[in-house]
Order: C-alpha cells, then sequence, then structure tokens
C-alpha cells in the first residue's frame, strides 16, 4: 500500500526543519548559478562558438 505524505507549508515547520529546507534550497540554488558560471566560460574559450555568437548580433 502506498504511503501519502502530507504536504505543508514551510511556515509551519519547526525552526530545524525551517533551516534544513533553507540549506538546501539555496545550495542547490548557489551550485546550478556556479554551474551556468563555468559552463558559459567554457563555451567563450572556444574559438567557434564566440564567433557563432558574435555573428548573431
Amino acid at each position: 500500500m502506498e504511503e501519502f505524505q502530507q504536504i505543508l507549508p514551510v511556515s509551519s515547520l519547526t525552526d530545524e526543519k525551517r533551516v534544513a529546507f533553507y540549506k538546501k534550497t539555496y545550495t542547490h540554488l548557489a551550485m546550478a548559478v556556479l554551474l551556468f558560471v563555468i559552463v558559459e566560460w567554457i563555451f567563450f574559450q572556444i574559438e567557434p562558438i564566440v564567433n557563432f555568437a558574435f555573428s548573431m548580433t
């Protein structure tokens, strides 16, 4: 039998659980932004990609 979890707003959680949620959320966001910056930096190091990007403007 499947077990259903009740969905609660973050504001109704205990302080410890709320802190854990915020840490996970903002760590994930920071890593995603960092990965995006790294991928963009790598793309701009490749000459054909830079030339293609400049040709689009």
